[in-house]
């Protein structure tokens, strides 16, 4: 049963490495469209 224990902890850790893959990646297309915004404006 302890061999087994690091395949869920790199299962977890590549879960968590996609759910932030996942947030920069929608939150990049919103920084360059305040980014462009503020140049229009400017």
């Amino acid at each position: 049963m302890a061999k087994d224990t690091g395949i869920p902890n790199g299962g977890r850790l590549l879960a968590d490495l996609r759910m932030m893959l996942s947030q920069i990646s929608w939150f990049v297309p919103l920084l360059i469209f305040v980014f462009s915004v503020n140049v229009l404006h400017a």
